[in-house]
């Protein structure tokens, strides 16, 4: 039986799986929900793969989809946060191999894409692949694992500004994206920092005011910067590419709530931070349904319609 599951899925079950880390185990129902949910998706994702190799291939031959696979690898490490209180060992696996897993695929995206460097190849999902490393510090404390996860946080940091650089250079020289489901990418510019930033806080046990301030400095810009385009992205008719509206939303929500009680902010600034991180939080919850609600829609087979996920629909 071939399984048509949209290429996307990994990148919805990293959304959810950080969705609930959003949530906290204060609520815990919602939190082992969405740890549920995000271990379906991937997998169906991994069903998906495996049933169709041949077209497996072919994605990972297009740069645009063999970054976003990154954020299978992200999302081992992340739910490996789910299964340490109760499945310690197992969840240290899941959290060395989504580890092993993503500097493989850096590696190997490195020497695909990258000799020789084609400008017009390069998409905001290329954070996904030499950030997406940083994920390693959300879980790293429960594991026991502060030093590695840390360590993972500041190679990210590392690889964070050339890649800033070269995404960003290439989205002012060349634009969007001439074909529409490539342009709802653009909303992964508000994850990296915000990644980062989190990672680090969760990994550092004393975290460096300077560096705490200039990561969370970038998470705010960017993630401005894709939030007021929100709206015309959100306009366009509607894609599995959309996927990309959860996760970017979702860290850069957990980066400034586990930011503010760091940062000693006097009584107004205070709730002026709280409010903002409310409209972030209502801001990726919202949009994370709204793309699991369609992903469920659009699991029956359907024609194809388009040429970015040719067979693939939420």
């Amino acid at each position: 039986m071939k399984l048509k599951i949209p290429f996307s899925a990994c990148a919805l079950a990293l959304a959810i799986a950080s969705l609930g880390n959003l949530l906290g185990k204060e609520i815990e129902i919602g939190y082992w929900i969405c740890g549920i949910l995000a271990v379906l998706l991937d997998i169906l994702w991994i069903l998906g793969r495996i049933s169709r190799p041949a077209r497996f291939r072919e994605e990972m031959a297009r740069p645009e989809l063999a970054s976003v696979s990154g954020t299978f690898s992200m999302s081992l490490m992340v739910l490996s946060g789910y299964l340490v209180s109760f499945l310690r060992t197992y969840a240290e696996i899941l959290w060395y191999t989504g580890i092993g897993l993503h500097l493989g695929l850096m590696v190997w995206f490195t020497r695909r894409f990258l000799r020789p460097l084609k400008t017009e190849n390069v998409y905001a999902s290329w954070f996904i692949i030499y950030v997406g490393i940083a994920a390693a510090g959300i879980s790293s404390p429960a594991l026991g694992q502060r030093p590695a996860g840390l360590f993972f946080c500041f190679l990210g940091i590392l690889l964070f500004l050339p890649a800033l650089v070269l995404i960003l250079t290439r989205y002012l020289r060349l634009g969007d994206p001439s074909e529409h489901p490539k342009r709802p990418l653009f909303c992964i510019f508000a994850a990296p920092a915000s990644l980062c930033l989190t990672g680090y806080l969760q990994a550092a046990k004393v975290p460096d005011p300077v560096l705490l301030w200039g990561l969370l400095g970038l998470s705010l810009f960017l993630w401005l910067a894709v939030f007021f385009r929100l709206p015309i992205l959100i306009k366009r008719p509607w894609h599995s590419s959309c996927a990309a509206f959860t996760f970017p939303l979702i860290i850069s929500a957990i980066a400034v709530k586990k930011a503010v009680p760091l940062l000693e902010l006097p009584g107004m600034a205070l709730k002026v931070f709280s409010a903002f991180n409310f409209l972030q939080s209502l801001t990726a919850w919202s949009l994370t349904v709204l793309v699991f609600c369609r992903f469920l829609a659009g699991l029956p087979i359907r024609k194809p319609r388009n040429h970015f996920f040719p067979e693939t629909h939420l």
